[in-house]
């Protein structure tokens, strides 16, 4: 079974980003923030409505850390397999 995972920046300041991660079926998106600093992921606000949502943060988690470990904070991401 194929995986989508759409990411969008919700917001950004010197410290830290925001980022709210959906998914087909899903009843409301999830919200997770990384520490600019340390790379430290949160899940702020779990995906509702989907049984793996925490397969889903962790992936979500995952893509945002790759683009960290690049030097940037993109406006929107993917997870995709």
């Amino acid at each position: 079974m194929a995986i989508l995972i759409d990411i969008k920046k919700v917001a950004e300041d010197d410290s830290r980003a925001d980022y709210m991660f959906t998914v087909d079926g899903a009843i409301s998106a999830g919200v997770l923030r990384i520490d600019k600093k340390s790379n430290h992921v949160s899940l702020l606000r779990p995906l509702k409505g989907i049984a793996a949502s925490d397969a889903h943060f962790q992936r979500s988690a995952y893509k945002i850390q790759q683009h960290w470990g690049k030097g940037n904070f993109p406006e929107t991401a993917t997870w995709a397999s």
